[in-house]
């Protein structure tokens, strides 16, 4: 199985099956392209309100704790 990180084909191995990262790597405009292959798309981990939060509140704490090392480093 082949993951797909991106739209741009140029990357794919179409000879396998593939597993697409998200819909973004699946264009309307390109949907001749894809249409026939045999893929799968790899299910959103966001759909969990309850675990988006918490993501976002972890991606929050290490921001206010880099910004505050980085302010001290460059006050130095």
């Amino acid at each position: 199985m082949h993951l797909a990180t991106t739209s741009l084909q140029g990357f794919w191995d179409k000879r396998q099956k593939m597993l697409f990262l998200g819909s973004g790597c699946l264009l309307y405009r390109d949907r001749m392209a894809w249409s026939g292959l045999d893929f799968e798309i790899l299910p959103t981990p966001w759909l969990n309100h309850a675990r988006f939060l918490g993501a976002c509140e972890a991606v929050g704490k290490d921001y206010d704790e880099m910004l505050a090392l980085l302010s001290s480093m460059l006050n130095e």
